[in-house]
């Protein structure tokens, strides 16, 4: 404020005080939150991310040979009988034989191991296709990642905008309360007159009453923003005052980086390629099958009657079985067909997607940058107005002008930052949305 004399600058600095103390206490008491730790925060506390996690650890758990297909099977039998029964026997010769209550024991045990040698390569491409699972489920939780953390940050950079629209109300009310100090001067040496004085008075009641609903509606954007982060509603914190802005790449760039790195692409593009191996899959079925079968067998019997008294057998069995389904009883070239379709789907999908995203990024980067002249022709008007503030005021100081022109000063050179504020917000909303679109993370 190089246009406030210096006999009243010691004035000003302790009414700004008066104006902010209450508002600056409660900035004492608070953390420092930068964007960095907001998103760590969120990403920390996002339920939705950990069930996330939870589903990468369920793909990965069922990544195994065995659901593929490829281990063999192992069984074990085992039996233990006992009976007892009346016989009566009578043979050709004539002779006959009878007892009673005679017993008969029976023992077996067996292992066997069954194991396919070959099914038309489908346990490759079941392989493949848990292996993508895996893939697919961490794909979706970047997915999630991104969305929180583009949220995050556009919802942070709407509380800075905040903060400094605070800041400007305030040195709105510095401005007219220098101007009403002024007045007073003027009215108290004859030369001004009590309207002035009024005047100034109520632009710093308006100001004051502007300031306060703007700090309500901070302090709520405040406690959504907690929610957002998963955390208590009421934890007090501070937030940056400038909005940080970075060079963006060229449009073409970030097209390529989007088709590479877009999680909705990337979740289509796997899509597609479990479709793909989902048909290998079915495929398998039309060709023949080989297994393996091994088995080693053990069994005893022993009877009070009959031909022998005991009986006992064992020793292993190896074979080879292969087997073919003339007709399996549906129509596989059909499921194949719908399958097929599907994966097709997912390719115009992506074709859909990919002009969708091409063009919501050339818009918004020309929109950006319409924003980075606007904000070169806002630094400008700051410029002529701050000096315009400064001669209002000397001029009303010399009684060439009137009050009303100084406060008409004051309001266009608050104007001015205002616009180059939201200029500034806009700018960083499109540099997060080109983020986002482009599958980049802060």
């Amino acid at each position: 404020m190089p246009w406030i004399p210096k006999v009243y600058k010691v004035t000003i600095v302790l009414l700004l005080w008066i104006v902010e103390i209450q508002g600056n206490w409660f900035l004492a008491q608070s953390d420092h939150l930068t964007l960095e730790n907001a998103i760590r925060i969120g990403l920390e506390n996002n339920l939705n991310l950990k069930i996330s996690t939870v589903r990468e650890q369920i793909a990965s758990n069922n990544n195994t040979l065995g659901n593929a297909g490829f281990l063999p099977d192992v069984t074990t039998t085992g039996n233990l009988q006992y009976a007892t029964s009346n016989s009566r026997q009578e043979f050709f010769n004539g002779d006959s034989r009878s007892a009673a209550d005679a017993g008969s024991r029976s023992a077996g045990a067996s292992i066997g191991l069954n194991w396919t040698i070959f099914e038309g390569f489908g346990r490759l491409a079941a392989r493949e296709r848990l292996t993508l699972l895996v893939d697919r489920s961490k794909e979706s939780t970047r997915a999630e990642v991104l969305e929180l953390s583009s949220s995050i940050e556009a919802s942070y950079y709407d509380l800075v905008r905040q903060e400094q629209e605070i800041r400007l109300t305030r040195q709105s009310i510095v401005l007219n309360l220098a101007l009403r100090q002024l007045a007073q001067q003027k009215l108290s040496i004859g030369v001004g007159t009590e309207l002035d004085v009024l005047q100034a008075s109520n632009q710093v009641n308006a100001d004051s009453s502007f300031l306060l609903a703007q700090l309500g509606i901070f302090e709520r954007g405040k406690v959504t923003f907690n929610r957002l982060l998963a955390r208590e509603t009421d934890v007090v914190f501070q937030v940056d005052t400038l909005i940080r802005l970075t060079t963006l790449p060229t449009q073409e760039e970030l097209i390529e980086q989007t088709v590479q790195a877009h999680p909705d692409l990337r979740l289509l593009q796997m899509d597609e390629q479990i479709t793909e191996l989902q048909i290998k899959e079915a495929k398998s079925a039309l060709y023949p099958s080989l297994d393996f079968n091994a088995n080693y067998n053990y069994s005893w019997s022993r009877s009070d009657v009959g031909f022998l008294l005991s009986n006992r057998s064992y020793g292993p069995v190896v074979g080879l079985r292969a087997t073919y389904d003339i007709f399996p009883g549906r129509n596989l070239r059909k499921d194949i067909d719908n399958v097929e379709l599907l994966q097709r789907t997912f390719q115009l999908s992506q074709e859909d997607l990919q002009e969708e995203l091409a063009a919501r990024i050339a818009a918004i980067y020309a929109e950006y940058y319409a924003l980075v002249d606007l904000e070169q022709l806002e630094l400008r008007n700051i410029l002529m107005a701050e000096r315009n503030t400064y001669l209002a005021q000397e001029l009303y100081r010399l009684g060439q002008t009137t009050n009303f022109e100084v406060r008409q000063a004051i309001l266009r050179e608050v104007e001015a930052r205002d616009r180059l504020i939201d200029t500034q917000y806009q700018m960083k909303q499109a540099e997060v949305e080109l983020r986002r679109l482009s599958g980049r993370t802060f």
